[in-house]
């Protein structure tokens, strides 16, 4: 928006330099831009466990794609049988 080469705009832009050369108005507003000013509340008590999942097994391992008799067959016919 500030990009705009209108009269308007480039008084806002004088504006707005002026307000950023102070270091207060500065770090306020790379806070807001940046989200470090947001807070959230941080209660007291501990956070309740995790929940308890039976253990994870690992699938057989198998290729993929799965093998294909009819397409194996052809790739054996014209370049020999996989060593």
């Amino acid at each position: 928006m500030l990009l705009v080469p209108d009269d308007d705009v480039l008084a806002l832009r004088g504006i707005m330099a002026d307000v950023l050369a102070t270091p207060e108005a500065n770090r306020r507003i790379a806070g807001m831009i940046s989200g470090l000013d947001i807070r959230h509340p941080m209660p007291d008590a501990p956070r309740p466990p995790p929940p308890r999942h039976p253990p994870l097994r690992a699938p057989a391992v198998r290729p993929w794609p799965p093998p294909d008799p009819g397409l194996t067959g052809a790739l054996a016919r014209w370049f020999g049988p996989a060593k």
